[in-house]
């Protein structure tokens, strides 16, 4: 190959790498290693975002098909004060998950309180058991409270109308999880005989503020 011949050759290989697409094409080949490595960090965030990892190491996507996708006003149950709601239900999956969704009947947006004690098979549902969303619940400003009160076993819900308002609230909209929906566990729960489970749904009718007597309305628990 003569000079002139090296000459034009390189010509050609630069004019190719010095468009558009041959310098994205030069940049992959040498920040290949930096690429990479973004797309990890950007792939774990996804995960994060998408994805609860609770403690007995069941990871648990929201958005998958454990979530009803039937019409949030139909199947409503309203347990009353120092009432409950009990049902048995079948597990079909092997995951066993329970789905609950619960308010607290109010005329508007108005926080939460430690009202709703769920029990399966006669043993009450803990913070262990829960799987969509963090343990403690975050609200617009930073205030944090756990959903689940040690010392009465009672669950965190909000006050509200209906299964909307808190997601749009200047100031009561929880942050880091679903307002309404609940989803457990249910995989360290003993079968009944009749290879069942019973779910029980109580309103702890806490004394006092005459707030604390309203009404839970849940969508009528299932089991997946």
């Amino acid at each position: 190959m003569s000079i002139k011949e090296i000459i034009d050759y390189l010509l050609r290989v630069f004019s190719i790498v010095f468009t558009l697409p041959g310098f994205l094409i030069l940049s992959l080949i040498i920040f290949k290693k930096q690429i990479n490595n973004l797309l990890l960090v950007l792939l774990e965030l996804i995960k994060k975002i998408t994805k609860v990892k609770v403690g007995n190491g069941f990871e648990f996507c929201v958005a998958d098909k454990y979530v009803p996708t039937n019409d949030i006003d139909q199947g409503l149950e309203e347990i009353e004060c120092n009432k409950s709601y009990e049902k048995e239900l079948t597990a079909y999956y092997k995951e066993v998950i329970l789905f609950i969704r619960a308010r607290i009947n109010y005329t508007h947006e108005a926080g939460a309180q430690y009202l709703m004690r769920i029990k399966v098979n006669d043993e009450i549902l803990k913070a262990n058991h829960l799987i969509n969303k963090p343990i403690d619940r975050e609200i617009i400003g930073g205030l944090k409270k756990p959903w689940f009160d040690n010392s009465n076993d009672s669950w965190f819900i909000n006050y509200s109308p209906n299964y909307r308002d808190n997601y749009f609230h200047p100031i009561y909209k929880v942050e880091n999880g679903d307002p309404y929906i609940f989803i457990f566990d249910l995989r360290s729960i003993k079968k009944n005989p009749e290879e069942k489970y019973k779910i029980s749904i109580e309103h702890n009718g806490m004394k006092g503020n005459e707030a604390y007597r309203n009404s839970i309305i849940i969508q009528k628990p299932e089991i997946y």
